[in-house]
């Protein structure tokens, strides 16, 4: 069998204890400077922030932007592809001429004219 060996141990003598190399407690003062430095860098981050946010901001209102602009190209396709297969189910117009011809009929039943009606449409 194998011997198993012993660990070795570091006796103290009797009444004297060994104590870790500890650092001391800071002072009053040392701990108001760390706590200044610590106020610093917390200042320091948050201006950072701040800045990272309005440049942000700038950006997503950039975005907001052109999404306006983009959704209202994107209305205006969708109209010309409605227009547009209009025109092919109806290549003369017969449809919106028919429309108009209702619409006039309409407006001489009323006994009001066109600018009558569009001023009453605008005042509501």
């Amino acid at each position: 069998m194998s011997e198993r060996k012993k660990k070795s141990s570091v006796k103290v003598p009797s009444g004297k204890t060994e104590t870790a190399n500890r650092r001391a407690y800071p002072s009053r003062s040392e701990r108001i400077a760390m706590a200044e430095k610590r106020i610093a860098q917390l200042e320091k981050l948050n201006a950072s922030r701040r800045g990272l946010i309005a440049r942000s901001e700038v950006q997503l209102n950039e975005r907001k932007a052109a999404l306006a602009r983009t959704e209202e190209l994107l209305k205006r396709e969708y109209a010309l592809k409605e227009h547009l297969l209009d025109l092919e189910t109806d290549p003369k117009g017969l449809k919106k001429r028919r429309e108009l011809s209702e619409l006039s009929a309409m407006l001489k039943a009323s006994g009001k004219t066109a600018k009558e009606v569009l001023q009453a449409l605008r005042d509501e």
